[in-house]
């Protein structure tokens, strides 16, 4: 499963850190098994992925094909994203990088299209996702000769 941590420090250098747990992920549809580093915007929200829930239908149907999400200030968590596992990818297992606009970027390991390395899973996506929630494949990795 997994949990989004929060990490503060005290006044006082001697004063240990406390740790605030700001989403515990269920599985299922919510996402589970969170990976990557997190991105924060200039009004404190955070966003990540999960690299396993969300839809099961398509290549991760055993275990979901992964989320990306988006928790407030307030704790307040939302999934902007689920990952069908065919064309869109599938398992996103690394940070997300955002632009001026508030597009998010990232990659899938998986999913895009099948044959290369990976044959029948695919070989893995660049994708960008809008504020509106506009989601759009930029690339997927052939596998053979593009890396």
């Amino acid at each position: 499963m997994g949990a989004v941590l929060a990490l503060s420090v005290g006044g006082s250098a001697l004063a240990a850190p406390t740790e605030t747990v700001l989403y515990a992920f269920q599985g299922g549809s919510d996402g589970s098994d969170p990976s990557g580093q997190l991105l924060m915007d200039h009004s404190g929200n955070l966003y990540g992925t999960t690299t396993t829930g969300g839809l099961f239908q398509g290549l991760g149907s055993a275990f979901g094909s992964g989320t990306v999400y988006k928790i407030s200030p307030s704790g307040q968590y939302s999934v902007l994203y689920r990952f069908n596992g065919g064309t869109d990818g599938l398992n996103p297992s690394a940070g997300l990088i955002a632009d001026e606009g508030g597009n998010l970027y990232g990659t899938t390991q998986l999913g895009g299209t099948t044959g290369g390395v990976e044959g029948t899973l695919g070989n893995g996506t660049v994708f960008k996702l809008s504020p509106s929630g506009q989601y759009s494949v930029l690339y997927r990795f052939k596998g053979t000769t593009d890396g």
